[in-house]
């Protein structure tokens, strides 16, 4: 059984989906919420502008996701660099909606 770990109890902004289409193949578990917000107080107490966002977010997207590379740590690092030895999600996509950003990413050890 997986369990989702997080250090808020604000769960309920993630959607948590067990994958199992095709039974010869391990299960994936899938997070989805969101991944960035402008215009307003994030979760790290940040307000960041939706222009500058957004193109950050646009290049992240073009060179990290869309190449398979969008790795994530448990914890936030102090520096910005992804131990891939310490990865526990990749990150699949990243979709605005309403100057927030939506992400799915699978879960890469359960």
């Amino acid at each position: 059984m997986a369990k989702l770990i997080v250090e808020t109890a604000d769960v309920d902004r993630f959607e948590f989906v067990k994958d199992k289409q095709d039974s010869s193949k391990p299960t994936t578990y899938i997070l989805k919420g969101i991944y960035a917000q402008s215009e307003q107080q994030n979760g790290n107490g940040r307000r960041y502008p939706y222009e500058l966002l957004k193109s950050e977010i646009d290049r992240f997207d073009r060179e990290m996701i869309q190449t398979g590379r969008a790795l994530g740590e448990l914890e936030h690092p102090s520096c910005p660099e992804i131990r891939p030895q310490e990865s526990a999600i990749r990150i699949l996509s990243i979709k605005e909606d309403n100057k927030c950003w939506i992400g799915e990413s699978c879960i890469l050890a359960s």
